[in-house]
């Protein structure tokens, strides 16, 4: 257990301080500056010798520059103590260690992680790039926990969704068949949670055709084993509802933990 007198770097620090190239925490030194904006972090710049190159990006020189003089100054205010501890990168694939600054490069050469794809292109990568993945480049299909989706009646479609629970990550997939008037919600479980028991609920929030009223629709799912890479549906017809001339249906998709 962490001590008193230990203090996490919160989140929303963190995950607003990512390297440019890939996409990781600024936590591995030496952090240097792109030329166009934006930090790179240790793991792209560290090894390379006179004028290292943006690999993944673009064919320019960088700017490389000292951990000292170019280290953001919100990260340098926790950096600079040892006592502030900051988790390692594979935290969404089950690795629950809390390190201060230095001590980091030397455990990501033994922790044991596992890449995902991004189910909207090519990318890939561990939980927390896949976060940062998502919010640059598929920001729309990023998700805070207990997400709700507008979802459009007027045509079959298929989306997928990357949400946070805790400290796990899900890929929703949402498909409708307007000939079956069915929805369909598959959700994936990346990684390894905390909690393994819960309840998934999603509801729906269906015109019922005059102004501001709705009829909920609720659906509970049996208890749920959630662990890494598990899958659970859930599926929803809405053919037997009167609907308004709205084309869209508001959806609550709320996931709970049991003890």
């Amino acid at each position: 257990m962490t001590s008193l007198s230990k203090r996490v770097v919160p989140d929303i620090i963190l995950e607003n301080l990512t390297c440019r190239i890939c996409c990781k925490y600024l936590t591995v030194s030496p952090i240097g500056v792109h030329p166009d904006g934006g930090n790179i972090c240790g793991r792209c710049l560290y090894g390379k010798k006179s004028s290292p190159t943006c690999l993944f990006e673009c064919m320019e020189d960088l700017n490389y520059h000292s951990f000292q003089g170019f280290i953001p100054m919100v990260l340098l205010g926790y950096a600079s103590y040892p006592e502030t501890l900051f988790p390692c990168v594979n935290r969404f694939e089950g690795c629950n260690k809390l390190l201060p600054f230095s001590a980091i490069k030397n455990h990501e050469k033994i922790c044991v992680y596992k890449k995902f794809q991004c189910p909207l292109c090519q990318f890939q990568g561990v939980g927390s790039q896949l976060i940062q993945h998502f919010r640059t480049g598929h920001k729309r299909y990023l998700s805070s926990e207990n997400p709700v989706f507008i979802l459009k009646i007027d045509n079959d479609f298929s989306e997928t969704y990357l949400f946070r629970s805790e400290n796990t990550l899900f890929l929703v997939k949402v498909e409708y068949i307007k000939d079956l008037s069915q929805f369909m919600f598959e959700t994936l479980c990346l990684g390894t949670p905390s909690r393994k028991l819960g309840r998934l609920r999603i509801l729906f929030r269906i015109p019922s055709g005059s102004i501001s009223t709705y009829n909920d629709y609720i659906l509970l799912s049996d208890r749920l084993e959630i662990s890494r890479n598990c899958r659970f549906n859930m599926t929803f017809k809405i053919n037997d509802f009167r609907l308004s001339e709205t084309k869209n249906v508001v959806c609550s998709y709320n996931l709970f933990y049991t003890e």
